[in-house]
This record gives structure tokens, C-alpha cells and sequence, in this order.
């Protein structure tokens, strides 16, 4: 395609390959050769690598390759054409469930949905405690907050017990009505200098919205950390996610 320079593929995603092996193809060979890394300039072996990346497993690799190999090119035009038919299925249940709104007009496999009167935060948790997990996303750009959904080849077959447990979940949503954020709170996250605070002082900022770090404390519901999160500026959640990642696995 003219002005085409390069297309990035995570296989994992539509490929249905195991995790690790996202290639990126380039429409010239000058500017994948840009792409390598080589460095000769130390006292030990010669180094070439493909990527930046340097050493990596081959079995993500193969199992890529295998992956291709085994569904070929009709295998993959079935599970696109139930993708697609899982998406069309999601639009319309969604659409047909008071207080919920699809975004746009979806016509390729994802599909993202707000609420109208009613929190999805609090329906993502609600989903949860059924068993599915239901993307949440927050607000952005003049988005609203949602709760996002890839559709794969594989969606179909449950796409009926999806919308069921959707349909169930927003009904408990708008019972429970809203999160309701104490006054003060989210200035209060937004002021932090998150870089003086050790973990254990992060821990107890983040019991203060009822969600347990400790170590076996199990999944917290993320409602009220969703909404917090929501209202702070896009560095701001960076700063705190960043913090939450430094407690898990430095557990």
C-alpha cells in the first residue's frame, strides 16, 4: 500500500499463537535492516540480533509457526467470519440492554459499551463475581469510561452466556448504584509525591479505598480503584500503576 513503510502483528491476538512472538514487516529491506542490532565495538563476540531485544526463547517461535502451519488460510477465514458474528451477536444484545450503550459502530471484532444510569465500573465487578472478566476502560479524550470486549473465533460459542451474565450484572449495577468517591480523596491521590512514599506506605493508601496488597489478600473488588483512577489525569494513573506493579511483584 502506497506510504506503507511497516506493519506490526502481535500473533497471539488473531494468529491464535502462543504469547512472544509479535513480528513487525517492513515494505523495504533498507529500513528493516535499520531494525537490527549489531555491535562489534567491545572485546567480547561479535553481537547480531534481530531485535533489541538480544537473547529470546524459540518456542513461542515454533509454536507460532505451528500455529499458521496447522489452521492455514481457511482455517483463519472461518474464525474471522465467526468473529465477526460473535461481534454482530455482542452489538445487539448489548444494545437491547436497558442502560447500556454501545460506542460507536463497531464493525471489526472489538466491542466497547458504557452505561447510561449505570456505573460499569460496578458492572465489571459484578461480572467478575459470575465468573467473567469484562475489560474495564477509563475515560479519555472526551470517551466515556467502558468496558471493552476482543471478540476472537472463539467468542460464539459463549457469546450467549456473555450477554446473559451482561444483562445480569447490570441489573445488580443499578441496584448498587454508583461508586461514591469520599470528599477530598482523589486531590488527595493527585497531590501525593508517589516517589516519597515507600511501598508500605502505598499499601496503606490503597487500603484506603478497600483494596488489599498484602501478599494472599486475594482480588479486591476494583470498583471504587477503577473510579479513582478514572478522575485523575492520564500521568497521574500512569504514576499510581507503576506503584501498584512495584508492590506485586516485589512481594
Amino acid at each position: 500500500m502506497p506510504g506503507v513503510t511497516s506493519l506490526s502483528c502481535d500473533l497471539h491476538k488473531f494468529g491464535y499463537a502462543p504469547k512472544g512472538a509479535s513480528v513487525v514487516l517492513f515494505a523495504d529491506p533498507a529500513m528493516r535492516r535499520r531494525a537490527y542490532f549489531a555491535s562489534a565495538a567491545w572485546p567480547g563476540y561479535t553481537i547480531i540480533n534481530a531485535t533489541v531485544q538480544s537473547s529470546r526463547s524459540a518456542g513461542p517461535l515454533g509454536g507460532a509457526w505451528a500455529t499458521l502451519q496447522a489452521l492455514g488460510r481457511q482455517g483463519y477465514v472461518e474464525l474471522g467470519r465467526s468473529a465477526l458474528e460473535a461481534t454482530a451477536r455482542l452489538r445487539e444484545g448489548i444494545t437491547a440492554i436497558p442502560g447500556l450503550r454501545v460506542l460507536g459502530e463497531p464493525e471489526a471484532s472489538l466491542v466497547a459499551f458504557t452505561g447510561d444510569g449505570i456505573d460499569v465500573f460496578v458492572l465489571a465487578d459484578e461480572a467478575r463475581a459470575r465468573g467473567w472478566f469484562l475489560q474495564p476502560q477509563l475515560s479519555y479524550a472526551g470517551i466515556p469510561a467502558n468496558l471493552h470486549i476482543t471478540v476472537t473465533g472463539a467468542t460464539m460459542s459463549g457469546v450467549e452466556a456473555m450477554l446473559k451474565v451482561i444483562a445480569e450484572s447490570a441489573g445488580a449495577a443499578r441496584l448498587r448504584g454508583p461508586v461514591v468517591l469520599p470528599d477530598g480523596l482523589v486531590e488527595l491521590v493527585a497531590g501525593f509525591d508517589l516517589d516519597a512514599l515507600d511501598d508500605a506506605a502505598f499499601a496503606e493508601l490503597a487500603a484506603s479505598v478497600d483494596v488489599d496488597l498484602r501478599p494472599g489478600a486475594g482480588q479486591p473488588e476494583m470498583a471504587t480503584v477503577n473510579a479513582v483512577l478514572d478522575a485523575l489525569p492520564a500521568s497521574s494513573r500512569e504514576a499510581v500503576l507503576v506503584r501498584f506493579l512495584s508492590i506485586v511483584y516485589g512481594s
